[in-house]
């Protein structure tokens, strides 16, 4: 396994209130400062990402960050919240 878990936040690396764009600067020093970091570890560095501005607009508008049960739940917006974090 890892030894190391990293996350950058979806707010860190998108431009959170429009949607689907990224922040490429941050999204670059964020890689670099992981690049001199996996250099110093053994074992190696998972990566995982937030949404931010991919995906949170339709999670919202389908009612899936409700949990299915959820009157406003849609199967389409699970599809399209899924389909937008895929572009990220």
């Amino acid at each position: 396994g890892a030894a190391l878990v990293i996350k950058f936040g979806g707010a860190a690396i998108t431009h959170k209130q429009t949607l689907e764009t990224a922040n490429p600067p941050n999204i670059e020093a964020s890689a670099e400062a992981l690049a001199l970091a996996a250099a110093e570890l053994p074992g190696g560095i998972c990566v995982v990402h937030g949404a931010g501005s991919f995906g949170h607009f339709q999670a919202r508008e389908y009612g899936v960050s409700k949990g299915v049960s959820a009157p406003s739940f849609s199967w389409l917006g699970f599809a399209l919240t899924r389909q937008s974090v895929g572009k990220l």
